[in-house]
């Protein structure tokens, strides 16, 4: 399990730090969504946006990092 989390560090081109922050960003973001959607579900007329823009911006965040 060690070696497989150096090699995905070393295919991100990241130390554990970085990996630490960009994967922790990430899962806040998607717990704020998942909970803006959970939301939606129960009443309609909130966060009608929320859940596609949060994807929107995930994808784009992840395919455009350096």
């Amino acid at each position: 399990m060690f070696d497989d989390s150096k090699k995905h560090l070393t295919e991100a081109g990241e130390s554990y730090t970085q990996h630490l922050i960009f994967a922790s960003s990430i899962a806040l973001k998607m717990l704020k969504a998942g909970i803006q959607c959970f939301l939606h579900a129960l009443i309609p007329s909130i966060f009608k946006t929320s859940g596609s823009n949060a994807i929107k911006e995930l994808y784009n965040k992840i395919n455009t990092r350096d």
